[in-house]
C-alpha cells in the first residue's frame, strides 16, 4: 500500500478520534479498505501468503488483534483482472492507527517492498467504524 494511503488513513483516524467516544464498546471495532490490483504476473495465493507473513512480524511487534481479508469483485464496477481490496480489521481506531503507524517502519520493509512486489496499485482508501449487529452461524 502506497505511504501516502496509510498517512491518510491516519489522519482520518485522528479527525474521527472525538465522534468514537461515543461509541459502546460492543461497537467499537474498525475497518479499513484499500482497493489495488495484483500486479501482472502475481496471484491472490501469492498475495495471502506474503499478507500472513506481515501479520505474524506485526504480531512480534505488538499488533495483536488486526487481520486481514481480501475481497476478490464478482459483480461490481471493476471486476477487472486482478482488482482486490485489502480489509484490514482491528478491535478499535486505536490499533488501527498503530497498523498503519508500523507500515511504513523500518521494521516493516521486507513486508511493504514484498506487497509492492504483488500490487500494482492501490487507488482507494477509506476506514470505518464497524457497528456489530449478530450472525446467524457460530464463529469457528
Amino acid at each position: 500500500m502506497g505511504h501516502k494511503l496509510f498517512v491518510g488513513a491516519i489522519a482520518l483516524v485522528f479527525a474521527i478520534g472525538v465522534q468514537v467516544t461515543t461509541i459502546q464498546s460492543a461497537q467499537a471495532a474498525a475497518a479499513e479498505f484499500f482497493k489495488c490490483k495484483l500486479a501482472e504476473d502475481a496471484t491472490m495465493e501469492q498475495l495471502v501468503t506474503a499478507t500472513e507473513a506481515f501479520l505474524a512480524t506485526a504480531k512480534e511487534n505488538g499488533h495483536e488483534g488486526y487481520s486481514v481479508r481480501f475481497l476478490s469483485p464478482v459483480f461490481s464496477r471493476d471486476t477487472s483482472r486482478g482488482t482486490f481490496w485489502w480489509v484490514g480489521v482491528a478491535p478499535d481506531l486505536t490499533a488501527i492507527g498503530a497498523i498503519n503507524d508500523y507500515w511504513p517502519s523500518d521494521a516493516n520493509t521486507e513486508h511493504r517492498d514484498r506487497f509492492r512486489e504483488l500490487s500494482a496499485d492501490c487507488t482507494i482508501a477509506s476506514l470505518h467504524v464497524v457497528t456489530n449487529v449478530g450472525q446467524t452461524m457460530e464463529e469457528e
